[in-house]
C-alpha cells in the first residue's frame, strides 16, 4: 500500500468536515469567508450531536444519520435566518475585500502542502500505527463503533467498563474516523492516518485562518502569514502525534482557533450592545461549543484560558467608557463571561488521579523552551521566535490586540508550572485540566505564537514600506508593490520555516514512534508477525484471551478478532473474570473450562510488555501466569518469545 491509497479516504474525511459546516454557515447567512473557515468546527459540532442523537435513537452510526441530522439542523437555521432577515446586525455582513481571505487561502494551501509532507515523513507508511499504549483504546474504539453502531460520546466508554454499561468519553475524533472507516473498512490504521492528514493539514490551517480574519479582517499580509505559519510549528500537530498518542486533543486543538474566533464575535456583540447580532452569533457559538467539548473537554478549558484576557479587557473598557447608552447589561454579561472562564478552568478537569505526569525540566529550561519554541528538547525555532518578538512589539502599541500578548504570557506561566514545578496541590490546581502534561500545554502555545508571529510579519513589511517612502522611492504604486512583495515574503517565510531544521528533526523524532522494530513499545517485529497470521488460525466468531498491557488487545482493531479486554485501563470484564483470574487452573477447576467454552475464548495471545508499564496491573490477569508451562495452552504460531496459542486444556 502506498500514500496514493490514502487519497480517497482523505477526500471522504475532507467532505465530512467541510460540506455540512459550510452549508450550515450559509444557512446562518455568514459571510462566505466564514462559511469556509468555520466549516470544520461547525461540521464537528453537528457530527458529535448527530452521533449522540443517533445513539439514543438506536440508529447505527454512519454517513446516513450524520447527513440527515445535519440537513435538519441546516434547514432549521435557514428558516430562522429567513424570518430574521430584516432584523440582523450589519456587523457580520460587512465583508472585507476578497483579496484578504484569498491571501489567507494561499497561506492555508502552502501550510497544507508542508504539513502533508511532514506527516508522511512522521507516519512513514499509510498503515503504520503509533507505538503508544493510548493507541490501544483509539484503534479499538473505531472497531467498537463499527460493530456496535454507537458512536455517541455518552456511551463510547462502555468499551472499557466491566459490564458494558455506558460511560462518557469525548468521541469527536472517533466519530470522524469511523465515518471514513465506514466507506473504507479494510484497514483501521488507514482510516486513522487519512483522518490525521485531514485534521492536521486542512482543518488546522483553515481554523487558524478563521481566527486571523477575525483578528485583522483587512490585512492581507497578516492573513497570508497566519495561514502559512500554521504549517511551520513544531508544537502542533507534531507533538500530539509523538506523545500519547493524543488524537482527541489533536482534533480539539485543530478547531480551537475557529472557536476563539466565534468567542471574539460573542464578546464584541456584548461590548457593542448589539442585540441584533445574536443571530447568527449564538447558534454558531452553541454548535462550535458542542464540537469542541466532545472533541476534548480540555480544548474548552484552553479556550477559556486564552480568551480570558480579552474578556477582562472588554470589561474594563465597558466600565470606563463614557457612552451615553447604559453599560450595566454588557458589564454584567462580561463579568459573567469572566467568571465562566475561571469556572471552566476550575471544574472542567479530569479526576486528580489521572494527572500523574511529573515535571521534567528546571524553571530556566522551561522558560528557555517557551521563549524559543523548542519544546520537548526539540531544536529551537529562533526565526519564529524573532517574528513573535516583532509581533509583541506591534501588539503592545495597539489597544485592541494587547490581550493576545497577555494570553501568550499566561500560557507561558502555566507551561513553566507544569514543566518545572514539583508535584503537589498547587501544580495540580493550576495544570490539572491538562492532566498535568507538559506536551498538551506545549502544543497549545502554537495558537498565540502563530497570531503574534503573523503580526510580526505584517509589521516588518510595513516598516519596509515606510522606510522606502522616506528614502525617496516614488510613492506611485509603492504600496501595491510592497504589499505584493510582502505576501511573497510572508508565504516564503512560512515555507522556509516549515522546511527548516526544527521541523525536520521533529518529524524524524515522531517517525520513531511509528516504527515497528524489536524494541517497539506497543507492537514489536515478532508481535507483528503473529498478528499477520491470526486470520489463518482464529475464526471470526471466537475470542482471544489477552493481557492488554502487552499490546495484544490491538488484535481487535487490526485483525477484527474479539479479545477479552480492549484497553489497558479497562475494568475487569465480568464475562471473562474467571478466565483472566484462573485460566492457569483450568485442569483442576471445571468452572474455568465452562467459561472458556461459553465465551468461545479458545485462543491465547502471548505478547511482551516491552516497557513493563503493566507491572502494577498484573493482579488483574494472574490467571494468565505460566499458562504455557502448566500445559493449559499449546503453541500454534510463534515468533521469537511471543505467539498465538490454542487453549487445549479445555478440549
Amino acid at each position: 500500500m502506498t500514500w496514493i491509497d490514502v487519497t480517497m479516504p482523505a477526500l471522504v474525511g475532507l467532505a465530512a468536515v467541510f460540506f455540512p459546516g459550510f452549508f450550515m454557515g450559509m444557512a446562518l447567512r455568514l459571510p462566505l469567508r466564514y462559511c469556509l473557515t468555520l466549516a470544520p468546527i461547525l461540521s464537528v459540532g453537528s457530527m458529535v450531536v448527530a452521533a449522540v442523537v443517533a445513539g439514543k435513537a438506536g440508529w447505527s452510526w454512519g454517513f446516513a444519520p450524520y447527513l440527515v441530522l445535519s440537513l435538519v439542523f441546516i434547514l432549521v437555521m435557514a428558516a430562522v435566518s429567513f424570518l430574521l432577515r430584516k432584523r440582523r446586525s450589519p456587523y457580520l455582513r460587512i465583508a472585507s475585500r476578497w483579496t484578504v481571505p484569498g491571501a489567507g487561502m494561499l497561506g492555508v494551501a502552502l501550510a497544507a502542502f508542508v504539513i502533508v509532507a511532514q506527516l508522511k515523513k512522521s507516519i512513514i507508511h499509510p498503515e503504520a500505527i503509533s507505538q503508544s499504549f493510548d493507541n490501544i483504546f483509539h484503534l479499538n474504539a473505531i472497531r467498537w463503533i463499527q460493530q456496535t453502531g454507537d458512536a455517541s460520546s455518552l456511551s463510547l466508554g462502555a468499551m472499557t467498563t466491566s459490564d458494558g454499561s455506558d460511560a462518557f468519553y469525548p468521541a469527536g475524533w472517533h466519530d470522524l474516523v469511523s465515518l471514513v472507516f465506514s466507506v473504507f473498512p479494510d484497514s483501521v490504521p488507514l482510516a486513522v492516518n487519512a483522518t490525521t492528514i485531514v485534521v492536521g493539514a486542512f482543518v488546522w490551517p483553515m481554523s487558524v485562518l478563521a481566527l486571523a480574519l477575525t483578528l485583522k479582517p483587512g490585512d492581507r499580509i497578516f492573513a497570508a502569514a497566519a495561514g502559512g505559519l500554521s504549517g511551520a510549528m513544531v508544537a502542533f500537530p507534531g507533538l500530539l502525534l509523538k506523545w500519547g498518542i493524543l488524537y482527541p486533543n489533536l482534533l480539539g486543538y485543530a478547531v480551537l482557533p475557529a472557536f476563539l474566533a466565534v468567542l471574539m464575535w460573542t464578546i464584541r456583540m456584548i461590548a457593542r450592545r448589539d442585540g441584533k447580532a445574536w443571530w447568527p452569533v449564538v447558534p454558531a457559538l452553541l454548535v462550535a461549543t458542542a464540537g469542541i467539548v466532545l472533541a476534548h473537554p480540555n480544548a474548552l478549558t484552553s479556550a477559556a484560558l486564552l480568551i480570558l484576557p480579552l474578556v477582562l479587557a472588554q470589561l474594563v473598557r465597558t466600565l470606563a467608557g463614557r457612552a451615553a447608552t447604559p453599560r450595566l447589561v454588557p458589564a454584567i454579561l462580561l463579568a459573567l463571561a469572566a467568571l465562566a472562564c475561571v469556572g471552566i478552568w476550575w471544574k472542567v478537569r479530569p479526576a486528580p488521579e489521572t494527572s500523574t505526569w511529573a515535571p521534567k525540566y528546571s524553571a530556566i529550561d522551561a522558560i528557555g523552551q517557551f521563549a524559543s519554541n523548542g519544546f520537548n528538547l526539540n531544536v529551537p525555532e529562533w526565526a519564529l521566535s524573532g517574528l513573535v518578538l516583532a509581533g509583541i512589539f506591534w501588539a503592545l502599541r495597539t489597544k485592541s490586540h494587547r490581550w493576545i500578548v497577555i494570553s501568550w504570557l499566561l500560557l507561558g506561566w502555566i507551561w513553566v508550572i507544569v514543566a518545572s514545578q514539583p508535584i503537589g496541590p498547587y501544580r495540580l490546581l493550576m495544570v490539572g485540566p491538562w492532566y498535568a502534561d507538559d506536551i498538551r500545554l506545549a502544543a497549545l502555545t502554537a495558537i498565540p505564537v502563530i497570531a503574534l508571529a503573523a503580526f510580526g510579519v505584517s509589521y516588518l513589511v510595513r516598516i519596509a514600506v515606510f522606510a522606502l517612502r522616506h528614502l525617496g522611492v516614488p510613492q506611485r504604486g509603492l504600496i501595491r508593490a510592497m504589499t505584493a512583495a510582502g505576501l511573497v515574503i510572508a508565504l516564503a517565510s512560512a515555507v522556509t520555516l516549515g522546511k527548516a531544521e526544527p521541523m525536520a528533526k521533529a518529524a524524524d523524532s515522531t517517525a520513531h514512534e511509528f516504527t515497528v522494530d524489536d524494541g517497539s513499545i506497543l507492537i514489536t517485529s515478532d508481535e507483528q508477525k503473529v498478528l499477520d497470521h491470526l486470520d489463518a488460525y482464529v475464526p471470526k466468531d471466537e475470542t482471544i484471551i489477552v493481557n492488554p498491557w502487552e499490546g495484544s488487545a490491538v488484535a481487535y482493531a487490526l485483525e477484527d478478532r474479539n479479545v477479552t479486554t480492549k484497553h489497558s485501563l479497562s475494568a475487569q470484564p465480568e464475562q471473562y473474570d474467571t478466565i483472566l483470574q484462573h485460566l492457569n487452573e483450568a485442569k483442576t477447576d471445571p468452572k474455568v473450562c465452562q467459561e472458556v467454552r461459553d465465551q468461545k475464548a479458545l485462543w491465547y495471545l502471548k505478547f511482551d510488555d516491552t516497557l513493563d508499564l503493566g507491572a502494577g496491573s498484573k493482579g488483574m490477569y494472574k490467571g494468565l501466569d505460566d499458562v504455557e508451562g502448566r500445559g493449559i495452552v499449546t503453541p500454534v504460531y510463534t515468533s521469537g518469545p511471543v505467539g498465538l496459542y490454542k487453549v487445549t486444556a479445555c478440549s
